[in-house]
């Protein structure tokens, strides 16, 4: 369990009102960061900081599920004692327990990289992302749990999950997955016994020097199966101390299932499954629309499917040598 989450489900007291707080230190973090509740059973993390600072103008920021506020002078009750701290402090404004549980564990990444007494500057520069992930889980997911899942599998599958997790898009409007100059992965998925996909016209139009991998999957739903959070689980055992990738799997995660985040947990595929029927083509050789249908008047956003079962696989160790994306995953 995340470090942050097991402090804070340890701390129990219904004596608190408003704004006060009970927390306990967090380890490792000796007399530097505590993890505390407050009146409205929501957590709060308090980040010691220094006066020295206290004249550097550094603005609060207040959101629907998150605030943060400098410059602050708190008093933390911990068992019988009570400490009087000088520090920033994080809240999260939410009684929900996943809502809680994701900002725990969002945090602690960020926390790791933090060095004390604290500058208010530093906080805002690396919760950035934390903000921007708080306002995403509001929006629509950017795609369905299976698509992310197929995503996940083939990081989790991959030989090098680092430069897996380099290459992964970070924009939606990007056309493929992963992306590594002018070579790339998209990522295909299907319940369907026939190896069909959806491609859109425009993914399918190449530039001169540009290869495009299709990882191409055949899914079954498994109750019993793992699901986006055990795949998390599985990439995050060989990122060991990496922050950055760590945090960047979680954002991307959360970012792209939107308000649908939590739903994810419930929906659960066939690892073994999906392993026997991962196959690989090359986006030259698939069946696929002239673009000359772009041409006709009135015509945009065209789609289609293409039946893959008609394609030769293509020749891993061919495509290990034309980039690093393509060795990380063969």
């Amino acid at each position: 369990m995340n470090l942050l989450k097991s402090t804070f489900d340890s701390i129990s007291d219904k004596s608190l009102k408003g704004n006060e707080l009970k927390g306990l230190k967090l380890r490792k973090f000796s007399n530097k960061v505590w993890i505390c509740k407050n009146g409205n059973n929501y957590p709060v993390i308090v980040l010691k900081s220094s006066k020295k600072f206290s004249n550097s103008k550094i603005s609060d920021r207040s959101y629907d599920l998150l605030e943060i506020f400098h410059h602050q002078n708190r008093e933390i009750k911990s068992g019988k004692k009570k400490e009087k701290i000088y520090c920033s402090i994080i809240v999260c404004n939410s009684r929900d327990i996943e809502i809680q549980n994701l900002f725990l564990d969002v945090l602690l990444p960020i926390i790791n990289k933090l060095e004390f007494p604290l500058n208010p500057k530093v906080l805002n520069i690396l919760s950035e992302k934390l903000i921007q992930l708080f306002k995403n889980i509001k929006n629509p997911p950017l795609k369905s749990v299976q698509g992310l899942w197929a995503e996940l599998f083939l990081i989790s599958e991959s030989k090098d999950k680092k430069e897996m997790i380099n290459c992964w898009h970070d924009d939606k409007n990007d056309k493929y997955d992963f992306k590594s100059k002018s070579n790339f992965i998209e990522v295909k998925s299907t319940l369907s016994d026939e190896r069909k996909h959806v491609f859109s016209l425009s993914q399918t139009k190449l530039k001169i020097n540009e290869t495009v991998l299709i990882a191409s999957l055949m899914l079954e739903k498994d109750e019993n199966g793992i699901s986006v959070e055990d795949l998390i689980i599985e990439i995050n055992k060989d990122l060991k101390n990496n922050i950055d990738l760590k945090e960047e799997l979680i954002f991307q995660v959360r970012s792209t299932l939107g308000s649908k985040w939590n739903e994810s947990k419930k929906v659960c595929f066939a690892k073994e499954s999906a392993k026997l029927n991962l196959k690989f083509y090359d986006l030259k050789d698939i069946p696929k629309l002239d673009h000359s249908v772009e041409k006709i008047k009135g015509v945009s956003q065209v789609k289609f499917t293409s039946n893959l079962d008609v394609c030769k696989e293509i020749n891993s160790n061919k495509f290990k040598k034309k980039s690093k994306l393509f060795k990380s995953v063969f």
